[in-house]
């Protein structure tokens, strides 16, 4: 049987490495067109297959993070509106009554705050307002304060002591201006401020409402207006807005803070003068 006889490598040391040189130069070079068309794709895809987004892609990210910090969008064109807030307790004893109204004029907000105990005539039947709440609801209460008032009624938030309560643990403690000192003991309840400038947490807030003639209760609830809208910003308006109003009964719907015209937004482009005022006062607006 005949052997196989095997091939003789006649290649020099020398020529071997060459090869090995020149099988590693290609590969490398291969690698790094690979690498470089990838990297090319994946840029351009970043810019939109657009090079001239290369040069305003540092302005957009400039707009973006200012976005993430601005002020709720309020309305263009303010409007004079009248919203009743009515908080009661237990039997439906109304605590505070008053009317918040938009100043097209003045860009501001007024606040008068009604007497429950007011006497008005409604078809012919004699009630207090507080008597109006308890045996009609809120709409025999709106009715009535139309007619004691003379104004259009357009919006209304009916809410109760314990929700107003959390609504004040949200947006913080309310600073109200005591005109003086504070020392009552009560069959119900007991208040002990001090004069000047305080921080009232909601059970506080709450026991001043019903400590507080009607101007002292007109001041407070501008200070309740002011902390709660300071706190909106367009980030949170949604979740402010349904958190409160989840809190309430109320006709005030979502278009009135997601339409740029909308009610809310009118009342936040008016948050920095918010004041006391009389009904003869709110009257007298350009088209009250």
């Amino acid at each position: 049987m005949r052997r196989k006889k095997s091939k003789l490598n006649f290649a020099s040391e020398r020529q071997t490495r060459a090869k090995r040189l020149r099988a590693f130069v290609i590969s490398f070079v291969a690698f790094i067109l690979v690498f470089g068309t990838v990297s090319i794709l994946v840029f351009m895809k970043s810019l939109d297959f657009n090079l001239d987004n290369l040069i305003r892609q540092p302005e957009d990210s400039t707009e973006q993070s200012t976005d993430t910090t601005q002020a709720p969008t309020i309305a263009a064109a303010p409007v004079n509106a009248t919203t009743l807030f009515v908080c009661y307790g237990d039997d439906d004893v109304i605590l505070q009554l008053s009317l918040v109204c938009t100043n097209a004029e003045e860009n501001s907000i007024m606040v008068a705050t009604l007497d429950p105990f007011t006497s008005v005539t409604v078809n012919s039947t004699g009630n207090t307002l507080q008597g109006w709440f308890q045996t009609t609801g809120i709409n025999g209460l709106l009715q009535a304060v139309e007619t004691n008032t003379q104004l259009k009624i357009d919006r209304y938030i009916k809410q109760s002591e314990s929700n107003l309560k959390k609504v004040i643990t949200k947006v913080g403690d309310i600073t109200v201006d005591i005109p003086q000192a504070i020392s009552y003991r009560g069959t119900d309840f007991s208040l002990f401020l001090e004069s000047g400038q305080q921080k009232l947490t909601g059970d506080l807030f709450i026991k001043y409402l019903q400590y507080a003639g009607t101007e002292e209760q007109a001041n407070a609830v501008c200070a309740l207006l002011r902390q709660t809208l300071q706190s909106f910003t367009e980030e949170n308006l949604d979740t402010m807005f349904n958190y409160i109003f989840n809190l309430s009964e109320s006709n005030f719907s979502v278009m009135d803070y997601a339409d740029t015209n909308g009610l809310v937004r009118v009342y936040l482009s008016m948050r920095g003068k918010i004041e006391r005022a009389t009904i003869e006062t709110i009257a007298q607006r350009g088209d009250a």
